[in-house]
């Protein structure tokens, strides 16, 4: 699947906002037009094989702060919110798609979403999935963290930037055991922009014994079962706790930071333009 042709995106881009001007939010208020493009396949076929045509298409839509809550007078960027670290389930699969910006890598993280806020929990946390001991990064959203020595200096961390303010960037990989080492962590990405973290609980599953299905008390005889499942092996005795890291500090460093970007977005940040992030420079 070849990407458009960069005049080719800019035309659509350009056309998709133009006649979408009165969804613009207003000048000044926290919300944005969100822009969407995607290429999806449609060519006349069934088979699990590539498509042969394709489709460019750009969605725009207006939006408010992607989690809502009470915005702070000092900065607008918003309240702190917890994130879970369920155990029973990966994002994505070790040599997969999951580095991909593909439609297919949200629909795994729905059901586990879902029961997240029924916990009072606004989003999921990831781990990678091979040893569960690294950050991977949000159900929505990229993890950054910060940071500071005991001369005050910070340094910014990501997995996968910001020297706007004269801070060391590191981008690698985030052990588990160094989350509580931070002062400020973030969700941060097109959509969420920057939420502050205040409290990130991981579950962990303690593994109990292996059993029969056929051992296992109920099982025995119920129709859920074929004659051949009785054979496999079931885990019992298990045991879930919860790990918490809490972020007690105001997130000072990061709220500087979303401004930064909120008056890079709005050409009023000084230097602006090296930063090639407005199109067209004149506006529309």
């Amino acid at each position: 699947m070849e990407a458009p042709p960069v005049s080719l995106f800019l035309e659509a881009l350009r056309r998709v906002v133009e006649d979408n001007l009165d969804y613009v939010p207003p000048q000044g208020s926290t919300g944005s037009l969100y822009i969407r493009p995607f290429v999806i396949g449609t060519g006349p076929q069934l088979g699990l094989s590539p498509a042969s045509e394709f489709q460019f298409l750009i969605l725009v839509n207006p939006v408010g702060p992607y989690y809502a809550g009470p915005i702070t007078d000092s900065g607008g960027i918003g309240s702190p919110v917890k994130a879970l670290i369920a155990h029973s389930l990966d994002r994505a699969a070790p040599h997969g798609t999951g580095s991909t910006k593909l439609g297919g890598n949200y629909a795994p993280v729905f059901a586990s979403t879902a029961i997240a806020s029924a916990k009072g929990f606004a989003v999921n946390l990831f781990l990678d999935a091979q040893t569960h001991s690294k950050i991977e990064e949000f159900a929505t959203s990229n993890f950054a963290g910060c940071k500071r020595d005991a001369e005050g200096r910070i340094t910014y961390i990501t997995p996968r930037t910001s020297r706007h303010f004269g801070w060391k960037v590191e981008r690698r990989d985030i052990p588990w055991e160094e989350v509580k080492d931070f002062d400020e962590v973030v969700a941060t990405g097109t959509a969420v922009v920057m939420t502050p973290i205040g409290e990130i609980h991981r579950e962990v599953k303690h593994a109990g014994k292996k059993v029969k299905v056929s051992e296992v008390e109920g099982r025995k005889g119920s129709k859920q079962y074929y004659d051949w499942d009785l054979d496999e092996e079931e885990e019992v005795g298990t045991s879930v706790e919860t790990e918490v890291i809490k972020f007690e500090k105001e997130p000072v460093e990061f709220k500087r930071l979303y401004n930064a970007v909120m008056d890079l977005q709005k050409g009023e940040l000084a230097g602006w333009e090296e930063y090639g992030w407005m199109w067209p420079a004149e506006g529309l």
